[in-house]
């Protein structure tokens, strides 16, 4: 994958100029407008920027798309029939590049599916993902010694 000269920086931070392929090639590749792409930076993100807020604010975002869903949905449909989604970068391919484990790595999978069908089920299984992600993270500092 050839990189553009807009992916050699970031401004502010680090958090995804650290990454091996930042998460707006991803939302180029499946064409993630709005939520759809604020989800996928928070799950991106949360351990080098924001924490457990930056998963509260994904599974937020889930919502506002499950509210508009019906009307999304077909306007995903729509897209996905005349747009080749993927084929920059597949999100496997953009999940191994920067070693997104487990549970983010589900919640990814699933926008990019919704982006492709349009099935809300695919958003809810993206929130349900994050929302486990939150509940291990909290049960993994309760463990932790203080």
């Amino acid at each position: 994958m050839k990189l553009r000269r807009t992916d050699s920086y970031q401004v502010g931070g680090t958090h995804y100029n650290d990454m091996a392929i930042q998460p707006v090639v991803l939302w180029d590749s499946y064409l993630l407008f709005g939520h759809e792409a604020v989800i996928s930076k928070y799950a991106c993100r949360w351990k080098s920027k924001g924490g457990r807020q930056d998963l509260s604010k994904a599974v937020h975002h889930c919502e506002f798309l499950l509210d508009s869903a019906a009307r999304a949905g077909e306007a995903r449909r729509l897209l996905a029939e005349h747009f080749d989604m993927g084929k920059i970068i597949s999100v496997a391919e953009f999940i191994d590049a920067n070693s997104i484990p487990g549970h983010e790595g589900e919640a990814l999978i699933n926008i990019c599916q919704w982006a492709m069908s349009g099935d809300e089920g695919f958003v809810r299984n993206a929130r349900n993902a994050i929302i486990e992600l939150i509940h291990v993270e909290r049960t993994r500092n309760q463990e932790r010694p203080r």
